[in-house]
């Protein structure tokens, strides 16, 4: 599993920077919305290197070494939550530097910040299967399809 997970970590390793700065970026603005979408891309990065795999025909050669189907997807999920808890805490130092310099201390910042994990995990848990079953391109279709119902219904 550690050799899976530090493949894409390679994989993704410019990706990274980009999005640590990113992160760093949207926890500091004071619009608490716009640093959830931080959380959201963590939720997508996952895809990102199920992409890249799909791409390099990693799935041939992982069927050649000693990977079960279940430690491939397992990977990706965990990959996922780590993207996930790890923006989470940079959103929330980002929030703790926000309110003691700029704003008062607000408890609801914690609340936001609840929900919006929640909403990332919930993303990924809808994500990844759609795009095991379907593949990246077709599952992300479907998905574009599902926000944007989603969002038309609210």
């Amino acid at each position: 599993m550690r050799g899976l997970l530090l493949k894409d970590y390679y994989t993704m390793i410019k990706q990274l920077k980009l999005f640590l700065g990113l992160i760093v970026f949207f926890a500091l603005i004071p619009n608490f919305s716009v640093s959830s979408f931080a959380l959201i891309y963590a939720a997508m990065m996952p895809i990102t290197t199920l992409a890249y795999d799909e791409r390099s025909h990693w799935d041939r050669m992982a069927a050649t070494m000693p990977y079960s189907p279940a430690s491939l997807v397992m990977s990706k999920y965990l990959l996922g939550g780590i993207c996930i808890a790890a923006s989470a805490v940079l959103v929330a130092l980002g929030s703790v530097v926000r309110t003691a310099f700029f704003q008062g201390a607000d408890g609801a910042v914690w609340l936001e910040l609840l929900i919006s994990v929640s909403i990332a995990l919930l993303l990924l848990s809808l994500n990844l299967p759609l795009m095991f079953w379907l593949g990246v391109e077709k599952g992300r279709l479907i998905f574009f399809v599902m926000i944007a119902a989603a969002a038309f219904c609210v």
